[in-house]
């Protein structure tokens, strides 16, 4: 494998990569700010049952996919510690 010329392989899945990374970056956004917002109008009960709901459905995801989902991210955005990648 070159670093000069990508092969047929990296050129297919680099587009495919970077929706992937956009996709996320949007997700973790959207994450963000629905945190905010149960912290300014429900308080910290309303973050508790977003952070719940989201560590379901990360389970439930790794469940379907036989992978792992990232559920400390989920607890570190709602922490306030990550909001960046």
């Amino acid at each position: 494998m070159s670093y000069r010329e990508l092969s047929d392989f990296e050129s297919e899945a680099r587009p495919v990569i970077e929706r992937l990374d956009r996709e996320v970056a949007t997700l973790r956004c959207l994450v963000t700010a629905l945190i905010q917002q149960a912290k300014s109008s429900g308080g910290q009960k309303a973050v508790d049952d977003v952070v719940a709901i989201a560590l379901s459905e990360a389970k439930e995801l790794s469940r379907r996919s036989d992978g792992e989902a990232d559920t400390s991210l989920i607890r570190e955005i709602a922490n306030g510690l990550a909001t960046n990648r």
